[in-house]
């Protein structure tokens, strides 16, 4: 077993600030992404996200898109009312179960996932792919392990999904997933 190795036993203070530092700046580029598309768009990063996913892979069900974003059923929903309300996506009942409901984008959800700007992950995904190998898998590695940390994080164990993760088997988190959807 691994003994735990104080942050700055092996960073030092300094390296332990660089590191919330970048974790910070990440969080901001996104939240800074998502408020630019709002202002120009109308549309939030999270309802782009699966909006995206919707026109990549409708019509599909809620669970289906929640499985695709990584977001709670509650979440999703929410963003799919606000998506509704703007007319960029229907809910529709199936035959012969009308209890199934599956979401699709209408015309002019389709529209506006082909306008707006590719979503940040395109930009970073192209940068990432003009690193040499070595540099992308180790990026890939530091990053997978930032996420089951951040997961397990008031646990005090990793849970399902790192475990996942940590064998391969996990989903890409929705901000960085690949879609059909041309940039």
């Amino acid at each position: 077993m691994v003994s735990a190795t104080a942050i700055s036993d092996v960073l030092g203070v300094e390296g332990e600030r660089r590191l919330v530092r970048a974790l910070r700046r990440i969080t901001r580029a996104t939240d800074l992404h998502s408020s630019r598309l709002a202002a120009r768009h109308g549309i939030t990063l999270p309802q782009l996200t699966c909006l995206t996913h919707i026109v990549s892979n409708g019509p599909v069900s809620l669970s289906q898109l929640c499985e695709l974003v990584l977001l709670s059923p509650s979440t999703v929903n929410g963003i799919i009312d606000r998506l509704e309300a703007k007319g960029l996506v229907v809910r529709e009942r199936t035959d012969p179960d009308r209890r199934k409901v599956l979401h699709n984008a209408t015309r002019a959800g389709r529209k506006l996932a082909v306008r707006v700007p590719s979503l940040l992950h395109d930009k970073l995904l192209q940068s990432v792919r003009e690193l040499p190998p070595r540099e992308q898998r180790s990026l890939l590695k530091a990053l997978e392990t930032v996420a089951i940390l951040m997961e397990s994080e008031g646990t005090g164990r990793i849970g399902p999904a790192a475990k996942a993760s940590r064998r391969g088997g996990a989903r890409d988190d929705a901000l960085f997933h690949e879609t059909k959807r041309s940039s």
